[in-house]
């Protein structure tokens, strides 16, 4: 009846306990419970047994019936960041750098944060960390997930990449040759063709069926005035452009 503890000597999961219960002819059984006794937010977690043990990685399992695919029986226990996941998944829950892999019965991947936060829904074929946000895949199409489980994108794109944190390029079609900027508002309508890296004023040059314009890095679209000071493009135009220094031309009103 051993119990697990950190390097501290506090406890981590505690001993297994007996639990008597009634078989009859003065005889008591003995039911083995391991609890997780670490206080955290999430309190406390109780398992039905250990299966075994991979440096800081505890994983556990329920009692439920093992012949049935569809019975979701594995835990995992972390010594490094005091998480406990229940014992409620098909497959153990696999450790990443930023987050923990689940999978439900159905092969459907989710994801679980370093708080013990199940923040995606086990309900893609897979979950990938991306400069701070969860890239989702369904059918070779993928979508983007805030840090806190918001669904900014579903997972109906081509292919997304990080311009900067909280600002991605996402490339909606394909054979496109265009891609569209994404914050954790949504997709932008503009589309671009390039999306270039930051220049001296902290803004992104980008273009568009040979026209040149700049987005600055909240993802908007801007053109600079008479006095080089950035203004913002209303977003019922879909393109502008300085005009002599002094005048702002405003095509394909959309």
């Amino acid at each position: 009846v051993n119990g697990v503890q950190c390097a501290t000597g506090a406890d981590v999961l505690a001993a297994l306990k007996p639990t008597a219960t009634n078989p009859g002819e003065g005889k008591m059984a003995v039911q083995q419970l391991i609890k997780y006794t670490t206080r955290t937010s999430q309190g406390e977690t109780v398992f039905d047994k250990i299966v075994k043990r991979e440096g800081n990685l505890i994983y556990t399992e329920s009692n439920k019936n093992r012949d049935s695919w569809k019975d979701e029986i594995y835990g995992l226990f972390d010594i490094d960041t005091k998480v406990a996941i229940p014992a409620e998944y098909a497959e153990y829950p696999q450790k990443k750098d930023n987050f923990y892999l689940v999978c439900k019965y159905d092969k459907k991947n989710g994801a679980v944060d370093f708080n013990g936060n199940e923040v995606v829904n086990p309900e893609y074929s897979d979950v990938k960390w991306l400069n701070g946000y969860y890239q989702i895949f369904n059918e070779g199409m993928v979508g983007l997930v805030k840090s806190d489980g918001t669904i900014i994108l579903p997972p109906q794109y081509c292919k997304i990449e990080v311009i900067k944190y909280g600002l991605f390029k996402v490339y909606t079609q394909r054979n496109s040759n265009t891609w569209q900027i994404c914050n954790d508002e949504g997709l932008n309508h503009r589309k671009y063709n390039e999306i270039g890296t930051i220049n001296e004023d902290g803004n992104f040059p980008v273009t568009y069926n040979g026209r040149n314009g700049l987005v600055n890095t909240f993802g908007q679209f801007v053109i600079s005035d008479e006095n080089n000071n950035y203004i913002l493009v209303p977003e019922k135009f879909k393109w502008a452009e300085n005009f002599n220094g002094y005048m702002m031309a405003l095509i394909f009103i959309m």
